[in-house]
């Protein structure tokens, strides 16, 4: 990826947490918003699927923790969440990726259209 575009993307995530709390959330809750997306955004694109159990290990947090963070981030539409098999196959793991809308965003940003 473009070091443009990685930076347009980290601004526009960054922006939208900030700058548009959602009702009863807490500065360190956007925070934590913040670092979460770092760590996917980080995660982005290798050959590695982005789980609930993969942000758990990397980040130190707990279980809830990872998942109460990841349910704001799917509620603002920042990232995009699917049901996939889990890596020894039994179950189903969701399966995390950067929101569609926020890339296209990002490249019409890089491409000089605001």
């Amino acid at each position: 990826m473009d070091t443009w575009v990685g930076n347009a993307i980290m601004v526009l995530l960054v922006r939208q947490i900030i700058l548009q709390p959602l009702p009863g959330e807490t500065a360190t809750s956007r925070l934590k918003q913040i670092g979460m997306m770092t760590l996917i955004f980080a995660l982005h694109g290798s050959e590695n699927p982005i789980t609930l159990s993969t942000l758990v290990s990397m980040s130190g947090l707990t279980r809830g923790g990872v998942s109460e963070t990841i349910d704001q981030l799917v509620r603002r539409e920042l990232l995009f969440e699917t049901m996939g098999h889990n890596v020894i196959g039994r179950g189903r793991a969701r399966l995390f990726v950067i929101s569609p809308g926020v890339l296209r965003k990002a490249y019409s940003i890089t491409d000089g259209e605001l």
